[in-house]
């Protein structure tokens, strides 16, 4: 359970920026065409998938540092070491709830008050910070749903997989959407 809770906190980090950014962009070019959100939903979010596809699928070639075909929890770890260094902004070796409010003040609203809450069920020993060991502890939830075989490594063709999985889904959400608006 606490791994899943890190691993959700950890996600909330890393999609902080990205998400805020794809939000900006799509939202802008409905209020310039005069557009409303429902008519601009499906190739808004299509765009956003395209974007999220793309970013993990660079993310997969730079972190396959030996170059095999797959990410494996070493290969993840080293970037998940990463992240928390650059977000352990006064370098006590954890992160506090400063630092977490200042990633959820990026990323604004219901997202800060999620992102608020996860921080408090990862905090494993409840000191009122998440550790190196407790963001460490499991692995990121793309990860592990990628991983078809639970082998703890996602190849390419595992990661394509996901993908396509996703965007599937996310024609699905904007069609019951659209459908949604017709019988209204």
């Amino acid at each position: 359970m606490e791994r899943t809770i890190a691993a959700t906190l950890f996600a909330a980090v890393m999609a902080t920026a990205a998400t805020g950014a794809a939000t900006a962009q799509t939202a802008e070019p409905a209020a310039k065409s005069g557009a409303t959100a429902g008519e601009t939903a499906g190739p808004a979010r299509a765009e956003r998938m395209q974007k999220w596809s793309n970013r993990l699928n660079k993310r997969f070639e730079a972190d396959d540092k030996n170059r095999d075909g797959a990410l494996d929890r070493a290969e993840v770890e080293a970037r998940l070491n990463k992240a928390f260094d650059r977000r352990d902004k006064n370098r006590d070796g954890s992160l506090d709830a400063d630092e977490v409010k200042a990633i959820g003040a990026r990323q604004g609203g219901k997202g800060a008050k999620a992102l608020q809450a996860r921080f408090k069920r990862a905090d494993a020993d409840r000191d009122g910070k998440i550790s190196r060991q407790e963001f460490l502890a499991t692995l990121p939830p793309w990860f592990v749903r990628a991983d078809a075989d639970k082998d703890e490594k996602v190849t390419k063709q595992e990661l394509d997989a996901f993908i396509a999985k996703r965007g599937k889904q996310a024609k699905a959400a904007v069609k019951a959407d659209d459908d949604e608006d017709d019988d209204n």
